[in-house]
């Protein structure tokens, strides 16, 4: 407490004083009933409060006092738990990180060659954890995977659902080759897979679509669940889409029923596949207007500068991915 009024320093120099090396001190200043154009001024140097000359009420002074200590404990219980909370923010800040390096450690490499067929993969998260997820394989030496994921949502739930997916991917992987037979039909997969997502309660679903390249006679053996923007198909020098919109998301409906496509593919084509946050990136105002986009992104160099671009943006509206499949003809 402080007078505004006393020899040597007045209340407003010690005032001053006060805040400017303990800005926290509760300081309450007295002033007679003639001086309070002061005590105003007091207030605005960061007085908490002020009391009137004579103090003829106890009770009036005992309740400034009160009330000035309860401010101050509310706001160093405020900023010991901001200190808490930076801390653990920091520590969550940490985990998230290093799971970020796992996930990202769970993916092929960018890009991969297998005989004639290239392989190039792309994502960018919204995020630290991305809820989109790549990933392609040998099932044997005649038969390349690939497959492109979608989760639900965003955020640290999602990112565990593409772990698992990744997981079950191995063993249906392992699963698969061990049979005497040879053939693959990507539909068995998600036929298995789907079971797996409501039986676990995940609360999530998954647009997906996977294919399988038959390297010996270059047919393709698909499974599109859910999965939108449609892939892009280019070939003889035209762009289309392929759309199999009989298969649902995986996770969404118990019953859920999954039929495969298969298709020849012709000496050089180019087969991309987005996620939707490809579509959320453009300007152009109608759907068929960004599709269209889409479409003429028909070589690396310009799926790499479509990305770049994303790149330099400050902030991603949604995760964004791209697997591409290609083959040109010079490699027979």
């Amino acid at each position: 407490m402080v007078d505004l009024r006393m020899p040597k320093m007045d209340g407003l120099e010690v005032l001053s004083r006060i805040t400017a090396q303990a800005p926290d001190t509760p300081v309450i200043v007295a002033s007679g009933a003639g001086v309070m154009d002061d005590a105003i001024q007091a207030l605005r140097l960061g007085a908490w409060d002020y009391l009137l000359k004579p103090i003829s009420n106890v009770e009036i002074l005992h309740h400034t006092l009160e009330r000035s200590l309860e401010r101050s404990r509310l706001i160093r219980m405020n900023d010991e738990f901001r200190k808490r909370l930076e801390e653990k923010l920091e520590l969550i800040q940490d985990d998230a990180t290093a799971a970020r390096r796992i996930q990202y450690q769970l993916m092929p490499p960018p890009q991969a060659q297998c005989g004639p067929y290239h392989i190039q993969r792309s994502i960018l998260s919204s995020l630290l954890l991305s809820g989109d997820f790549l990933d392609y394989f040998e099932m044997d030496r005649n038969h390349l995977a690939f497959y492109a994921a979608d989760v639900s949502g965003h955020r640290v739930s999602s990112a565990l659902v593409t772990v698992m997916l990744k997981s079950f991917m191995n063993t249906y992987r392992n699963k698969a080759c061990s049979r005497p037979s040879g053939t693959f039909d990507s539909a068995d997969a998600m036929t298995e897979l789907n079971p797996v997502f409501i039986r676990e309660k995940l609360n999530k679903h998954v647009a997906m679509f996977f294919g399988i390249l038959n390297t010996a006679d270059n047919t393709l053996n698909y499974c599109s669940c859910g999965q939108f923007p449609y892939p892009i198909l280019h070939q003889n020098g035209k762009a289309g889409l392929i759309d199999n919109s009989r298969n649902l998301p995986i996770g969404m409906i118990e019953s859920a029923e999954y039929s495969s496509e298969q298709i020849q593919l012709p000496d050089a084509f180019r087969l991309n596949i987005f996620s939707d946050g490809a579509l959320e990136l453009l300007d152009h105002t109608t759907l068929d207007e960004k599709v269209e986009y889409l479409m003429t992104l028909n070589t690396e160099q310009s799926i790499r500068q479509f990305f770049d671009h994303a790149k330099n943006l400050e902030e991603l509206p949604d995760d964004i991915s791209i697997l591409s499949i290609g083959k040109d003809a010079n490699h027979g």
